[in-house]
């Protein structure tokens, strides 16, 4: 199982020592034992020792008048799992004086099915080496191109979600994105500087602000390419089919994994690899690569020889010839052939990725839900109404909304008639958008969390400024406000102090409140109020 691959270039005319001084220490370490740096540069097997283990480390090498090609194999068995075993490939491609090309790759070899223990993911250590070997050397560097070399940042303005937008969208990026966003208090569950180290090379970590809007962000990177209260969004490089998709992980989630900083960060960096590890494969400097490197040179001199010693009309030298150059050409088609069936694998979990996506999406489809409630799902003029706010790119009014969200998830939401008739009165609310982007969150990520979870995880979909789980002490005790805030439903008065709020002023253009019932037997939120805001302590 490929488990970690990574490939990037060092600069600078101490670029290949500052490598090879690195990759021979950690050598030394796998090996129990110190051999040369030249040693570790010749072809052929060192035997060593790993804890109670034996160790294999095979070098292969190509030497060209303008740089040579290195690679190693390290082969170990798991210290914890009997029955699998490690492979470490080192790949070191030297071309002249100012340019190294380091790529290396982890992979577990299973000896049966029975082996079933999972595999942690990590970066491993020689990557460390290299980078403080690097640091270390008086001129050498990461090449800049490499991702990951430092934290980004998001959230302070407008202007940094819009320029944060350009790149998610980007067709040349060639690594994904890792938004990781504050909790509410303003705290983040990853160490930002621990992870981006461990991501080094593979993705970007985008660090966003504590202080960010969540209205911003929403509304200029939409839903998929968000995160908040805690999250992380792994935004992916771009599908074949041109879609950029985003894994959300949940603060929940992160937390489900421990407390520790590596056990967290071990869990972004499966998804992160899940999706480079193929496209580095590409760029790996493999120990067949140099192989084949060696065998055509050797091929390609033998080929010389005969053209030059051959004698005219000899039938044995002409075979001989015809079969060197058939197998070189075999050799070049096999190599095609190997890199191709790995973009075949590329393209194939890309496409599982998009139908996953288009699974997950299909559970809110209109048309998707069952008619129960009584409302016909192709009723015509909420069909005509959704078509005419498409075409003319028009955000939908509190009453246009209330509809549409009735129509597309009959079997997750009830709206009743106080909250049309409410909404209508609030016709001059400026901020539609928002307002319909929290309705659909209410009755999706909230309504199956609160379902699934309770309200304690369900109400992390909203920011403390968009939810109120309940209204104030003053409210509660008082009967005429409370009277204001129960709605009709089934026949009976129902208290809904649990509401939705957009802005505090009392202008009606600005603010906003959505008061709503869980009902827990249908499964579905009801929606009793979506209007102004109603009548407190004074007012």
């Amino acid at each position: 199982m490929l488990v970690y691959t990574n490939a990037f270039s060092i600069l600078g005319t101490d670029s290949s020592q500052a490598c090879l001084r690195a990759i021979h220490g950690w050598l030394c370490q796998q090996l129990d034992h110190s051999p040369s740096i030249a040693e570790v540069q010749k072809p052929g097997v060192i035997q060593g020792q790993r804890g109670n283990s034996r160790s294999h480390l095979r070098t292969y090498a190509f030497y060209e008048d303008d740089g040579r090609s290195l690679a190693w194999r390290l082969k170990h068995p798991d210290d914890g799992t009997s029955g699998r075993q490690w492979v470490v490939e080192i790949g070191l491609v030297i071309q002249g004086e100012a340019r190294t090309d380091f790529s290396v790759t982890v992979q577990t070899e299973e000896l049966s099915t029975l082996v079933d223990a999972s595999v942690r993911a990590s970066r491993p250590r020689l990557i460390g080496f290299i980078l403080d070997n690097v640091d270390d050397a008086s001129d050498a560097e990461i090449d800049p191109s490499t991702p990951g070399v430092g934290i980004k940042r998001a959230g302070r303005s407008t202007d940094e979600f819009r320029a944060l937008a350009g790149v998610i969208e980007d067709p040349g990026r060639r690594s994904p994105l890792v938004l990781v966003s504050p909790t509410r208090e303003g705290q983040y569950l990853l160490n930002r500087r621990h992870l981006q180290e461990q991501l080094f090379g593979l993705a970007q970590v985008v660090e966003i602000h504590p202080d960010f809007n969540s209205y911003e962000m929403e509304q200029i990177l939409g839903r998929w390419w968000s995160a908040w209260d805690g999250a992380v969004n792994v935004i992916r490089t771009r599908l074949p089919s041109g879609k950029v998709v985003g894994n959300v992980i949940r603060s929940f989630e992160l937390q489900d994994q421990g407390d520790t900083q590596d056990a967290r960060i071990a869990h972004i960096l499966r998804f992160v690899t899940h999706n480079t590890n193929i496209p580095r494969l590409r760029d790996h400097i493999s120990p067949e690569e140099i192989a084949r490197l060696a065998m055509r040179a050797r091929l390609d001199s033998r080929i010389r020889e005969l053209e030059a010693s051959r004698v005219e009309g000899s039938e044995r030298d002409e075979e001989l010839l015809n079969e060197l150059i058939e197998a070189k050409a075999a050799i070049e088609r096999l190599r095609g052939e190997r890199e191709q069936a790995q973009l075949t694998v590329l393209e194939k979990e890309d496409e599982i990725t998009d139908l996953q996506d288009q699974v997950r999406k299909e559970r809110y489809r209109p048309g998707s839900m069952p008619s129960d409630q009584g409302v016909d799902q192709s009723d015509p003029q909420t069909l005509k109404l959704a078509i005419e706010l498409l075409s003319e790119r028009q955000e939908p009014s509190p009453r246009a909304a209330l509809q549409l969200i009735q129509v597309a998830f009959q079997d997750r939401v009830i709206v009743l008639p106080s909250a049309f008739e409410s909404a209508e009165k609030s016709e001059a609310f400026q901020h539609k958008q928002r307002l319909f982007s929290l309705l659909l969150r209410l009755v999706t990520e909230y309504r199956d969390r609160l379902q699934s979870e309770g309200d304690n995880a369900a109400r992390q979909v909203f920011t403390p400024s968009e939810f109120a789980a309940t209204e104030s002490e003053p409210i509660l005790n008082s009967r005429d406000l409370m009277r204001a805030r129960t709605f009709d439903y089934k026949g009976s008065p129902v208290p809904m102090p649990r509401h939705l709020k957009i802005g505090v002023a009392d202008d009606v253009t600005k603010t906003i409140r959505v008061h709503f019932h869980w009902d827990s037997d249908s499964g579905r939120i009801v929606i009793g109020y979506c209007g102004s805001h109603l009548p407190i302590p004074g007012h």
